[in-house]
């Protein structure tokens, strides 16, 4: 994804998302495309200083929880981890 601000720079991140039952996880893997649009669009609005640190890594994995909990109706994440960033 691209990341706002300049110099124009990309991110790349492999994510696992921790849900709070069964019937989340099937709801998330329907929602795989919407789910993964919201994620890109949180990032799109992040600048490199956004990200950089410990503190901003932690807060984009709250936001990305948040976020995708806000559009499931059924599921809840529990925990977002970066496996790859």
């Amino acid at each position: 994804a691209n990341l706002n601000g300049a110099p124009r720079r990309m991110i790349r991140l492999e994510m696992s998302l921790e849900m709070l039952d069964k019937q989340g996880f099937e709801e998330v893997v329907r929602l795989g495309p919407q789910a993964r649009d919201l994620i890109v669009r949180i990032l799109n609005n992040k600048e490199f200083k956004d990200v950089e640190t410990i503190q901003g890594k932690l807060f984009l994995k709250d936001q990305i929880a948040v976020t995708l909990n806000e559009f499931m109706r059924e599921g809840v994440v529990k925990d977002v981890y970066f496996s790859g960033f």
